[in-house]
């Protein structure tokens, strides 16, 4: 089968609306192919694994729900956007998601929110197969499947660490590194791992898309690319002031956790008091690429 990561295929009996979206999507640099009805869809959907699919909820003389059912069963990873200008009550809602579903958009609608809702769309898609990446590399820690965000191994941490001082280097940029410190009294392995899982979500939440986030030494070290020492101070100060005041962190089991976490930053290439790990990788970076 034919990967085409970001190729979208649009599903609409009526030509003049595949016409216009397919002006559209071309003109923002995305692949279209088009289907009129859903046994050409299946045909098409032979044939390729597409990023995403935009479709028509209700075409005629069809069951549109079952088919995209089975369609979600055989391309999970696909993104799948249903279309419709008919009202749908709460328990068509439930009946449209469970079919697999992973966005609806109701017409009419303009152009820019079409987009938005296909951009997105293709960055959760994109996520998801970074993350099955990942996976098959051991790349990626346990909590990621519970949070649905990327969030690396501590090798591959260390290891994203060392490239990014490499790029730091060349371009003569700075990058910060923040660790979140997790030290606290033991507890039982439940409570341990749901605090993480809540500690995790706040960290990806409360970060740029381009942060890099991965388990270190019982927490979680934060890459900052591109931030100076202001700015990972700045963002320090502020994921404290969150820990602290995040209500799904305040339950009685955490309070050891809350009571023990640590925040430090460390900037590049200012490198006094980074902890040994890290400033062994900049010493063996700096004889493999000496500054001249």
């Amino acid at each position: 089968m034919i990967r085409s990561e970001n190729s979208l295929l649009l599903v609409d009996p009526y030509q003049n609306l595949l016409h216009a979206y397919r002006l559209l999507f071309n003109q923002v640099g995305l692949a279209v192919e088009t289907a009129a009805t859903l046994e050409e869809a299946r045909a098409t959907l032979g044939e390729k694994n597409y990023g995403l699919v935009l479709s028509e909820l209700f075409l005629p003389g069809s069951d549109s729900l079952s088919f995209w059912k089975d369609i979600k069963s055989r391309h999970p990873e696909t993104y799948l956007i249903l279309a419709t200008d008919f009202p749908v009550d709460e328990e068509g809602y439930e009946r449209i998601f469970n079919a697999g579903a992973d966005d609806l958009i109701v017409k009419p609608f303009p152009p820019a929110k079409l987009l938005v809702h296909i951009r997105r769309g293709l960055q959760h898609r994109a996520l998801i197969m970074e993350q099955k990446r990942l996976v098959r590399l051991n790349g990626v820690d346990s909590i990621s499947q519970e949070i649905e965000q990327i969030i690396l191994s501590h090798d591959y941490f260390k290891r994203s660490f060392r490239q990014e001082l490499k790029r730091a280097r060349r371009y003569q940029e700075p990058f910060s590194l923040l660790l979140v410190k997790t030290v606290a009294p033991p507890l039982k392995t439940e409570e341990k791992g749901s605090f993480l899982v809540e500690l995790a979500k706040l960290l990806r939440k409360s970060t740029r898309e381009e942060d890099v986030i991965g388990r270190e030494n019982g927490g979680f070290g934060i890459l900052l690319y591109k931030t100076g020492r202001e700015g990972s101070k700045v963002l320090e100060q502020r994921l404290n002031h969150l820990i602290q005041s995040q209500s799904s962190l305040q339950v009685d089991a955490f309070q050891p956790f809350l009571k023990e976490i640590r925040l430090e930053s460390f900037t590049y290439p200012d490198q006094a008091s980074i902890p040994e790990p890290f400033f062994n990788i900049i010493q063996e970076i700096s004889l493999e690429f000496p500054r001249h």
